[in-house]
């Protein structure tokens, strides 16, 4: 968070709080990165995600520097691909030394199509198919964090149909409730994430029996958006504790401790919130040294899996006012940027902060409802929104979207997907073309017998299904 001076009308100034990487300029117009944001998208269409290298360095580099000067255990950090796995963006991140973490078939062949080497490579999640299981096997991925009995199972069966070794972990749950909304609480008893500790052992005793299957790592993550750290004492307490019963019971050596990420960027009242990271270090050594014990020699390695704290604020959505309407003493403001191009608002409550990108601190504020132009009474960017006097063209500026932003963008209402921008040393790079309209139907076929109707105006240009022989399936194994 920083300070931004901005000119008032008349002599007096007010300091400001913005999201680093973004400032007011004399003009008074909103800049990002330092490039005005209606310049980014004055011959470009909206909505558009727009990402700060920059600010993603300098987020990452603070993380690593508390670790490196507050953790006496070794440590890595494993970037979490779910939060935004666009090319570019990923770029940047391993550069800084960053391995991945993938929870996916998709994400694991990114990361490596990205040029990640398999040892840097984590794969995690509740549900893997056979098909990603076999493919993280043959590339060597460093670590498989297990989630079911019959996931070992299958694990077990393809390591050794093919004589390798696979190192594994297994997901544990601590029974914790955190997270800002129950969507992403992932710790509580009820979860379908992990282990509870009771089935641990169950799956521990049959890992022994396996010839293909070492557990090397247990894994825990709470949930999203979690600032107290407290919430993470408990959960380091339990999967340490929980480190030291396994290697004194079953002799397993237990030589990483994943305990995920989670560390948010707003605190509960949905204020904007810097993660103490040093924080973090301080107390997970401690913990480390009280629970397993002194010596450096039996600490395991801590792994983390950040995505928000990484890229959340080194991203902001922009999008264009196209109509206003006053009504029921209302001020209702549509723009081209649905829950479509960006979900959170409408699928977690998230409170993302909106500003116009002309006037971002309007002397005279209009209290307006943002919302999109999908056919759902839901898609509503905010509520209550100070905005200066809204004309249709405006710009406004959604921050704090570089993570699960455009990964959960959809093309619902037959809306295309927005396009990616990525501002680097002053410089902005497109990374990635919006869609077109002729792209939602791309992969579409449509049947001969169909294709023909002379009711059917607008469907012949699809491809229609050469013959029901030879028509495509898609593997469900994937």
């Amino acid at each position: 968070m920083t300070g931004t001076l901005r000119p008032e009308r008349g002599s007096e100034q007010a300091l400001v709080d913005l999201p680093d990487g973004l400032s007011v300029d004399k003009d008074g117009s909103l800049v990002f990165s330092g490039i005005r944001c209606d310049e980014l998208v004055r011959d470009r269409p909206t909505p558009l995600y727009v990402y700060s290298a920059d600010q993603i360095r300098k987020n990452y580099r603070r993380m690593a520097r508390a670790f490196g000067e507050h953790l006496k255990a070794r440590w890595r950090i494993f970037y979490a691909y779910k939060g935004n796995p666009s090319p570019a963006v990923c770029a940047v991140v391993h550069a800084e030394g960053a391995g991945a973490e993938v929870v996916s078939y998709g994400e694991l062949e990114q990361a490596l199509e990205y040029g990640v080497d398999a040892g840097d490579i984590l794969f995690n999640n509740v549900v893997k198919t056979k098909n990603a299981l076999n493919r993280a096997v043959s590339a060597g991925v460093r670590l498989i964090i297990v989630d079911s009995e019959t996931e070992f199972d299958l694990l077990d069966q393809i390591a050794s149909d093919r004589g390798k070794v696979v190192d594994i972990g297994l997901r544990v749950r601590p029974g914790i409730t955190a997270g800002f909304h129950e969507h992403v609480q992932t710790a509580d008893n009820t979860t379908k994430f992990g282990f509870s500790r009771e089935a641990v052992d169950k799956v521990v005793r049959r890992a022994k029996a396996s010839e293909a299957l070492r557990v090397m790592a247990l894994h825990v993550h709470l949930g999203s958006q979690i600032c107290d750290l407290d919430t993470y004492e408990a959960a380091a307490e339990f999967v340490f504790q929980t480190t030291r019963e396994l290697r004194q019971q079953h002799g397993l050596p237990i030589d990483i401790v994943d305990l995920g990420g989670g560390m948010g960027i707003q605190d509960d009242d949905g204020e904007r919130f810097l993660f103490d990271f040093a924080g973090l270090a301080t107390m997970l050594q401690e913990c480390l040294e009280k629970t397993i014990g002194p010596t450096p020699a039996v600490w395991p390695t801590l792994y983390f899996e950040p995505n928000r704290a990484v890229v959340g604020d080194a991203g902001v959505l922009l999008g264009r006012i196209v109509s206003c309407k006053e009504d029921v003493g209302r001020v209702f403001v549509g723009t081209d940027t649905g829950f479509s191009a960006f979900v959170r608002p409408m699928l977690y409550g998230a409170r993302h902060e909106i500003r116009s990108a002309k006037d971002p601190f309007p002397a005279e504020p209009v209290t307006c409802d943002v919302v999109g132009p999908l056919c759902e009474s839901g898609d509503t960017l905010g509520v209550d929104v100070p905005l200066a006097a809204p004309q249709p063209g405006d710009v406004l500026v959604v921050f704090d979207c570089g993570a699960y932003g455009f990964a959960q963008s959809s093309r619902y209402n037959s809306l295309p997907r927005p396009g990616e921008m990525l501002i680097d040393g002053g410089t902005a790079y497109e990374i990635r073309s919006p869609e077109s309209y002729q792209d939602l139907n791309r992969l579409a076929r449509v049947p001969p017998h169909l294709a023909g109707s002379p009711r059917g105006k607008g469907v012949g240009g699809h491809r229609p299904v050469a013959s029901p022989s030879s028509r495509r399936t898609v593997s469900s194994s994937i």
